[in-house]
Order: C-alpha cells, then structure tokens, then sequence
C-alpha cells in the first residue's frame, strides 16, 4: 500500500524494514520476538496512508491478460489479498486465475473493462469454462467457485453486472480491504 499503490518515498519503509530485522535478529525469546513483530506492525501502520488517498488509488488498478507490466502485478496481488481477507485464510490456492467479469476482449478498447472493479478470482478450469461467455453464462460458472469473493460478487449482483458497476464494486473493494488493515 504504501510504496507500491501509493507511491510514497521507499527509503521510509526500507529504514524501518532494517531496524525491525537487527532487532529481530538480537531477540533472544519468542515472547520478546511477538513483542517486536506486534511493535513493528503498530509502527507501519502510523505511515499507513488515509483510507481516501488508498482508495483514489486502489480504484485505477488495472489486469489485462494482453499487457504484462507492474500493475498487472499489485493488482494481482490485490485480488488474492481480497480472497485471503474474505476467506480468512493465509494462502490463496494457486489454482487460481483472474477474470475479467466483463470479458477484456479485442474489439473492447475501454479501460473500464481492466478496473479491478471488473476483475473477481476464479479457478483455474472455472476461468477457461468462461472463455469470452456472456454474463448470465458467465454468472453460472461463477456458482461453482469455491472462492469468498466471487460468492461476494453473485451476492451483490445477483442479477447481473454491467460496465455501469465497475466503479462500485471498486469502491466496495477498496473500503473492504483498508478496513481489514
């Protein structure tokens, strides 16, 4: 969030990085050990940025299957995050892939169709079931996911998602992420 969503100065983070690891290295307890990883979590998050300025942010990631980059990257990273935060578990299967809800198609030139907002995490076989299938077929699919998140989606759109809830669900993402924080 801080350095790579919102771009704030690393040498901040990379001191406090480099304190909390001769510190942890000296620990001689692991009682002593807790205290410091609890101490250093308090300490992040006092540079954590505003949840306003997180989700100005959070809000213009973008996945495209067809343009590898740096964003591709966090916003993946966001996505199995939201899972592990909906699910309550540490990992996320890797048997998982992203899905463009509305499909990122050749002949689709807008930006809105790579919004996080447009994206959920889906299995693997589940994704290629979905190929470029409209919504509704697409909707049946996601039923069979096992993924938090995608029941979330179905939840929220139980009938259906068009380009007009992209935004929305971005904001809805966002907030349910800094909240988990």
């Amino acid at each position: 969030i801080y350095s790579a969503l919102c771009s704030k100065r690393a040498n901040t983070l990379e001191s406090k990085y480099a304190k909390f690891a001769v510190d942890l290295t000296k620990s001689d307890s692991t009682n002593k050990s807790k205290d410091l990883i609890e101490q250093f979590i308090q300490q992040l998050k006092t540079i954590l940025p505003n949840e306003q300025e997180f989700t100005d942010r959070f809000i213009k990631l973008e996945y495209s299957n067809r343009k590898r980059n740096d964003q591709n990257l966090v916003t993946k990273y966001a996505i199995y995050e939201l899972e592990r935060i909906f699910s309550k578990k540490r990992l996320v299967s890797n048997t998982a892939s992203i899905e463009h809800i509305i499909p990122e198609s050749e002949h689709d030139t807008s930006r809105e169709v790579l919004n996080i907002g447009n994206l959920c995490i889906l299995e693997n076989d589940l994704n290629e079931k979905c190929n470029n299938h409209d919504i509704n077929d697409k909707f049946k699919i996601y039923k069979e996911s096992q993924f938090l998140t995608t029941k979330d989606l179905l939840k929220h759109y139980p009938t259906g998602f068009t380009n007009n809830n992209i935004e929305e669900r971005a904001h809805y993402l966002a907030h349910e992420f800094y909240q988990s924080l």
